[in-house]
C-alpha cells in the first residue's frame, strides 16, 4: 500500500476471505479498495493493478449476429430492455429446456440467427449462461426459435 502523508491511499487488498464450497475445498474471494481524493489518479491506479485484470473481461459474449456495443455486467443484470430466451422457449414449447438435457441453447442458436443474442457466461460452466435479446426484437427470434426448434425436432406435435 502507498500512503502520502495527506493521506491518498493507493490500491491495496484489504482482505481475503476463504469460502468453503465443499466439504474440503476452498475458494478464495478478494475485496479491492482505492481511496483517494484525485479520481484521475484513482483511474491511472486501476489500469496500472494486474490484480484485477480478471475484473476487466467483459463475460457477457454474442450469439448469433455481430453487434458494436455489447452490454455490461452491469447492463445485464440491470435487465432493462432485455428479455429471457429460455421464457421465449418456453412459450413457444409449452415447456422449458431442461438444464439435464443434452440440448444447449447454444445448439439451437446458430450463427444465422437474425438477431443478437447475449450471453452472460459463468465462470464455472461457460458452457451455461443467461442468454438474453432485445425485447423489441421478440417476433423476429420467436419466427427463428420455432423454426430451429421444429428443425431439432424439439416441437410437441
Amino acid at each position: 500500500m502507498y500512503c502520502s502523508e495527506k493521506h491518498e491511499c493507493a490500491f491495496r487488498v484489504i482482505s481475503t476471505l476463504f469460502l468453503l464450497t465443499k466439504p474440503g475445498e476452498q475458494k478464495q474471494a478478494r475485496n479491492y479498495f482505492i481511496r483517494t481524493l484525485d479520481n484521475n489518479r484513482a483511474v491511472t491506479i486501476l489500469q496500472q493493478a494486474s490484480e484485477v485484470n480478471h475484473l476487466r473481461k467483459n463475460p457477457v459474449t454474442v450469439l448469433g449476429k455481430p453487434v458494436q456495443h455489447i452490454p455490461t455486467t452491469y447492463e445485464f443484470v440491470r435487465n432493462e430492455g432485455l428479455a429471457s430466451v429460455m421464457n421465449l422457449i418456453s412459450e413457444i414449447r409449452g415447456r422449458r429446456i431442461s438444464p439435464n438435457s443434452n440440448i444447449k441453447l447454444t445448439d439451437v442458436i446458430a450463427n444465422d440467427c437474425p438477431i443478437s443474442i447475449y450471453v452472460h457466461c459463468h465462470k464455472q460452466k461457460p458452457w451455461h449462461g443467461d442468454f438474453r435479446y432485445w425485447s423489441d426484437q421478440k417476433n423476429q427470434l420467436k419466427v427463428y426459435l420455432r423454426k430451429r426448434l421444429k428443425d431439432l425436432e424439439l416441437l410437441p406435435v
